[in-house]
């Protein structure tokens, strides 16, 4: 959106993974938000036109919106990690990236759309 930065950090010896959330222009920082372990991410996009963030755990993906980035939903990854995040630009669509397979769901209506197959390995 252009007026926040956010990072995802891993898990490291004895500490929990997180997200650290910044103002783009001042450096201000504005929240972390801990996390259920997570061994591939945690994972973290932005919207590129609308105010949305979606970020990942071991078990589930969940989505914030600002100032507060408090969740707004949340998305249960049936057991399989996602590997990576995407949002469109509008923030209706999430690709999510599961073993070799990416998911792309439909946040207007919840519905997982026809996954996008034939990867060679992991993505």
């Amino acid at each position: 959106d252009s007026k926040t930065l956010a990072a995802a950090v891993k898990m490291v010896a004895g500490s929990q993974p997180f997200i650290d959330i910044w103002e783009a222009d001042s450096g201000k920082h504005i929240k972390s938000i801990a996390l259920t372990q997570a061994t591939l991410g945690p994972c973290v996009a932005f919207a590129r036109n609308e105010p949305l963030l979606a970020y990942s755990t071991k078990d589930d993906i969940e989505t914030a919106r600002p100032v507060s980035f408090d969740s707004i939903d949340r998305i249960v990854t049936e057991g399989i990690e996602p590997a990576g995040l995407a949002l469109s630009p509008d923030g209706t669509l999430l690709a999510v990236s599961q073993s070799d397979v990416i998911h792309l769901l439909d946040l207007t209506g919840k519905e997982d759309r026809k996954p996008l197959r034939g990867q060679v390995g992991p993505i």
